[in-house]
């Protein structure tokens, strides 16, 4: 089993039979997977130039060029949204992407930030706690090894 077949089937209760967004996906390794589960995967990122080839063979995920801090989704679109190793790519624009993330997400939707790069994981301790805390937010943290996530509720 891959590292993210592992990740995936952690989150299966907010994967299966849901319609999940990947923003920042990169190569979109995790919707690939993901789509297994999922009702619909949608997967967007800056540029398709690292996209994986698998991801013509998903018929349920779609790929869009598309900024996530600023998504053209409606409101309420999705059940679940991912950034999957993406947090420290995402710069001065991280509170902005996580505010664009609750709005596409249904009322009883969660985000899952799932990370292995310390990179990343140095940004969720130092920025994106932070911002959960001083939001009020709903979260929980954990590890899967080599992973680190952070659960974030919408309401709840």
């Amino acid at each position: 089993m891959t590292r993210v077949q592992k990740i995936v089937r952690n989150f299966l209760e907010n994967i299966k039979g849901q319609d999940v967004l990947e923003a920042a996906c990169g190569c979109a390794e995790f919707s690939v997977c993901a789509s297994a589960y999922a009702r619909s995967v949608h997967c967007i990122d800056l540029t398709n130039s690292r996209l994986l080839d698998s991801v013509a063979g998903c018929p349920n995920l779609t790929f869009q060029i598309m900024d996530a801090a600023d998504m053209f989704y409606p409101s309420g679109t999705f059940d679940t949204a991912v950034l999957y190793n993406a947090v420290a790519h995402l710069g001065i624009a991280l509170e902005q992407v996580l505010e664009e993330c609750l709005r596409v997400l249904r009322s009883d939707g969660v985000i899952l930030m799932i990370s292995s790069f310390k990179m990343d994981k140095n940004v969720i301790h130092e920025d994106v706690i932070p911002f959960l805390e001083r939001n009020e937010l709903i979260w929980e943290s954990g590890e899967v090894s080599p992973f680190l996530y952070v659960k974030i509720w919408k309401d709840q």
